[in-house]
């Protein structure tokens, strides 16, 4: 059997979590783990120890239920989690729509409404909530996030770890960086390089992000 531990227990890990509840009834879900949270119980399941306590649980798989409050720690604890032997599953909503030749990732939770389409590629710990549309050919990397109702068109690369904001629009054959924040509802139309805030109808960088920057 499939024993899941959710790293987060905020609302991204509570969103993780009804769709595994619904979908994937078969699963047990053992826990939540977060630091601040510890002994609270949320949405009928414990919360059973901090982020460290990746061996102290009987789960055998794990998904990352951590917000864009935090995109260098939803990054770091997928990897620690795996190198503590654990499994990534995935959490995906089935009114989405995902093509037979795309290709998805480990870890990865798809909300509603979700079109992912012809030879796209979506790497691990991938986050796509409601409503987005990744067109052909598209290629998101690891740790991306995608907030509600953005539109990719096709053939655009998204860099590891950027964060694309709700209803951002991005014309084809486009290079996105690294680590880069996208302001909801821009609309872009040009590269953007990595470590960046690019905002605005059209878009444009506004500030290179700090080392410090760990979220949105």
């Amino acid at each position: 059997m499939t024993k899941i531990i959710i790293i987060g227990a905020g609302q991204g890990g509570r969103l993780a979590l009804d769709i595994l509840k619904r979908f994937n009834p078969e699963n047990e879900i053992v826990g939540f783990l977060d630091d601040g949270k510890i002994g609270k119980t949320i949405d009928g399941v414990k919360v059973i120890g901090g982020t460290k306590d990746f061996a102290n649980t009987s789960a055998n798989s794990f998904i990352v239920g951590i917000g864009c409050s935090n995109l260098k720690a939803r990054a770091e604890l997928f990897e620690k989690a795996k190198k503590a032997g654990l499994k990534p599953i995935n959490a995906i909503n089935p009114t989405a729509l995902i093509d037979e030749s795309a290709k998805i990732g480990k870890g990865v939770t798809i909300f509603p409404g979700v079109v992912i389409n012809k030879d796209a590629v979506v790497g691990d710990n991938v986050t796509i909530y409601s409503g987005v549309v990744i067109e052909h050919e598209c290629e998101i990397g690891n740790h991306v996030y995608i907030g509600p109702g953005a539109h990719l068109s096709g053939t655009v690369k998204v860099g590891e770890g950027t964060f694309i904001g709700v209803g951002a629009n991005f014309i084809q054959d486009l290079k996105i960086g690294k680590n880069s924040v996208i302001g909801a509802g821009a609309v872009v139309l040009e590269n953007v390089p990595d470590n960046v805030v690019y905002a605005g109808v059209p878009g444009k960088v506004l500030r290179k992000r700090g080392k410090e920057e760990v979220g949105v």
